[in-house]
């Protein structure tokens, strides 16, 4: 669900950017903080109360595989490792300059965006907020939709494509983030939103369907936690720390508008080292590949 709220929820994800923004304007931040909470416990009481687990108290259908055993066979193949790497490293861009988005075009662009805002009766945040949504919903969307399509009939052909798709995909993201975050204008620098959230979201589905391959039969679930966890922690964790570090190293030479401009810059870089990470998992992902399938009992059909 959480991933969900990341990636292929992105009409979703995209209206709580535009909804925090205008909400924001007219509350404050804290009071928004608390309004997007709300959704959280209605959701959470929903599911405890409709849903029901249909396994519940009945036998596996086939025997547990010990976690360790799970890692030590993941972890044996550079492909997954490489995807692993590439995957949170694209994170630790996405999260690292969106962290920092809002301060940004308040700090650079703020007389661009009060401008525009009284075009539409609202203030700079609910610029920055409606604009960053509505861009990001549509051309996330396309990206997630194109990278599917792409790797569906590359991948047929070649199936290196799945972690060449996500190469692209990351190498071109920061191409992307490099513009929108060096353009003059404020109002052309949201448009160019679009660019990299495409790009950041051309992945997802090439590489979901390679992580779930080479993860096999009883482990698809353990495979996708593990990526979770690792891009929690280089994505989430480490993105604003660093980007948020740099900056205020910068500023006393600076001034807290350049330096933070800066830092940004300087992380979205991360993103030609996931792109090649995905280009090494290319690399072996053919042979990790049929060294699983070998391994596969008679009757089940792999994802790839």
């Amino acid at each position: 669900i959480y991933t969900l709220s990341l990636h292929d929820a992105l009409p979703i994800s995209s209206a709580g950017l535009a909804c925090g923004g205008l909400l924001a304007d007219a509350i404050g931040w804290r009071g928004t903080l608390i309004v997007a909470g709300i959704p959280g416990l209605i959701v959470g009481l929903l599911i405890l109360a409709t849903l029901r687990d249909p396994a519940a108290g009945k036998p596996a259908a086939r025997p547990q595989v010990q976690l360790g055993t799970v890692l030590l066979g993941l972890f044996s193949r550079p492909a997954f490792v490489f995807l692993t790497l590439g995957i949170s490293l694209l994170s630790f861009v996405n999260v690292g300059a969106m962290a920092f988005a809002t301060s940004f075009y308040l700090r650079n662009h703020h007389a661009d965006l009060v401008a525009i805002g009284q075009s539409f009766g609202i203030g700079p945040t609910a610029v920055i907020g409606v604009g960053m949504g509505l861009f990001g919903a549509m051309a996330g969307g396309a990206g997630t939709f194109f990278g599917g399509r792409i790797a569906d009939r590359w991948g047929m052909r070649d199936v290196r494509a799945y972690a060449l798709i996500p190469a692209i995909g990351s190498a071109l993201t920061v191409f992307g983030y490099l513009l929108m975050f060096s353009v003059a204008r404020g109002g052309l620098s949201l448009l160019l939103f679009v660019l990299p959230s495409f790009c950041a979201n051309l992945w997802i589905g090439p590489g979901s369907a390679a992580l779930q391959s080479l993860a096999g039969p009883g482990a698809k679930a353990t495979v996708m936690a593990l990526v979770l966890f690792v891009t929690s922690v280089l994505g989430l964790g480490l993105g604003p720390l660093t980007i948020g570090m740099i900056s205020d190293h910068l500023t006393p030479a600076l001034g807290s508008a350049h330096a933070l401009k800066v830092a940004i810059l300087l992380g979205v870089t991360v993103g030609f080292v996931s792109a090649l990470c995905h280009w090494l998992a290319s690399r072996r992902l053919g042979d990790d590949l049929a060294s699983r399938l070998d391994n596969i009992p008679d009757g089940i059909e792999p994802a790839l």
